[in-house]
């Protein structure tokens, strides 16, 4: 079995921030709110591969359950534009 990192997590996010981000109203943040979105879904990818939830903080563990609600409740400022972004991210990224 593969070992996980957050590098190679990390990289993933990237490129599906590059390839799929277009589609979401935010995209054009600058480079800092950017890097706020890929190490936000980092972590939230590393606590769905490794079943470590000590990556994610309430947003993420929201995102993770499917919980809408409580995902725009506890989102910043930056988050709140991404969140489909994120529940895309869960569901199509993974290591195979």
């Amino acid at each position: 079995m593969e070992v996980i990192t957050e590098e190679m997590v990390g990289e993933k996010v990237k490129d599906y921030l590059d390839t799929m981000g277009k589609v979401f109203p935010n995209y054009n943040a600058n480079a800092e709110d950017k890097n706020h979105v890929i190490n936000t879904g980092t972590n939230i990818l590393m606590a769905k591969f490794t079943s470590n939830f000590s990556y994610v903080g309430g947003f993420g563990k929201t995102i993770l359950e499917n919980d809408l609600t409580g995902a725009f409740n506890k989102a910043d400022y930056i988050n709140v534009n991404f969140i489909r972004f994120y529940v895309m991210l869960v569901q199509n990224v993974s290591f195979s």
